[in-house]
């Protein structure tokens, strides 16, 4: 792990400030319209302008952020869909806009893992990064934590699939978060056109086998 100058996941700053995060999610931008997305997030209304004078604004919101405690986080998800170099020359850019040794800006790249492969043959953008992660599957035990906790998000407080359910869609998911969604979904549709508040074996396996028939 690098510790550089570049910021690819959040650094601490001092627990009292408080936090503004952003997300930038359009999936094929060109740089301009990167840092245009970047400066409305932030809270910019005038974004009629070119780039440099984007750029400028932009580290003026930033600075502005900066001086009232918070912390810029700007999120830019399924990068790997950034298919231009260039987005990720301006992305390294931004890693310019400091305060003396203090960044204003932290950016965090979330991705498939096609993403590292990608940053590894950027040389210079690699060289910025702070630290970096790859989420390994879930285990079984963790699968089963994993959607009682999403469910308690949801408002629900008790167990809404039965062991033997999870356990199938623990082995069908492999542990990857967004099958497992998918999955857990399609399930619960189909306990709630059965009027039911459970989730059994029989139907996680007949939802498995309905999505590896839709695969034929």
């Amino acid at each position: 792990m690098r510790q550089n100058h570049a910021l690819a996941f959040p650094r601490r700053r001092a627990r009292a400030r408080k936090n503004r995060g952003r997300v930038a999610d359009q999936p094929q931008p060109t740089p301009t319209e990167l840092l245009r997305e970047i400066l409305y997030q932030v809270g910019e209304t005038h974004l009629d302008t070119g780039h440099t004078e984007i750029v400028h604004r932009l580290n003026g919101r930033l600075y502005d952020n900066f001086s009232l405690g918070k912390t810029t986080l700007v999120i830019i998800d399924e990068g790997q869909l950034l298919a231009d170099d260039a987005l990720f020359e301006e992305i390294r850019l931004l890693l310019n806009f400091q305060l003396n040794d203090a960044f204003l800006i932290t950016l965090l790249l979330i991705g498939q893992p096609e993403l590292g492969e990608r940053i590894r043959n950027l040389p210079q953008f690699d060289d910025r990064l702070s630290a970096r992660g790859l989420l390994r599957p879930l285990e079984r035990r963790e699968v089963g934590a994993y959607i009682d906790h999403r469910m308690s998000v949801a408002g629900r407080s008790e167990a809404a699939f039965s062991p033997e359910a999870v356990e199938l869609i623990s082995q069908y998911s492999g542990g990857i978060p967004r099958r497992l969604n998918h999955i857990c979904d399609l399930c619960l549709v189909l306990s709630y056109s059965r009027r039911v508040e459970w989730v059994d074996e029989e139907m996680a396996y007949r939802i498995i086998l309905d999505e590896e028939d839709s695969r034929v």
